[in-house]
């Protein structure tokens, strides 16, 4: 290199002296570019899991809800908020459409152990219509109904705790 620049034309010592510094910033900014872009995927993911998680502890509020209302309907035997609990279940329901329309759309993005939380979420609701019915049929103790909301509320943390510990890094 020292013969090329010491014995060659002025033009062509010039050239060679700016290769190295050249290629050095081209893999420089490569390198940052591709480094952005793995970024900006990380924080793609990150939304995703920050998404399902709102939408997991929307649903965790009403079925909070809805177990205080059936908690109070079956101790009053059907005497007091059954209106109120009726118009919670609608609220529950409609948290439970979110829920699943973006777990249904996003789940190939999360690893098998958030999958499997959200199956024994989806494990637990699948008892829903049936719990409910038991319970304005007052055919349902209250401990039985209240350990049912219960496991169900329980799931739905392991889910938020499983998509903190899976989630993509912010930094």
């Amino acid at each position: 290199m020292m013969n090329l620049i010491s014995g060659g034309h002025l033009r062509t010592r010039i050239l060679s002296t700016l290769l190295i510094p050249m290629i050095g910033l081209a893999s420089l900014s490569t390198m940052s570019v591709i480094s952005q872009r793995h970024n900006e995927t990380k924080a793609g993911a990150l939304v995703t899991y920050l998404n399902l998680a709102v939408r997991s502890g929307n649903l965790l509020q009403e079925t909070q809800k809805e177990r205080g209302l059936t908690s109070l309907f079956l101790n009053s035997k059907g005497a007091s908020s059954g209106s109120d609990l009726e118009a919670q279940r609608v609220n529950t329901d409609k948290a439970l459409v979110e829920f699943r329309a973006y777990r249904d759309a996003h789940v190939k993005a999360f690893p098998a152990e958030t999958i499997n939380a959200l199956d024994g979420v989806n494990e637990h609701l699948q008892d829903l219509q049936q719990r409910r019915q038991a319970v304005t049929a007052l055919s349902i103790d209250t401990t039985s109904a209240i350990s049912w909301y219960t496991d169900l509320n329980n799931a739905l943390l392991n889910t938020a705790e499983t998509l903190a510990v899976n989630s993509p890094s912010a930094a």
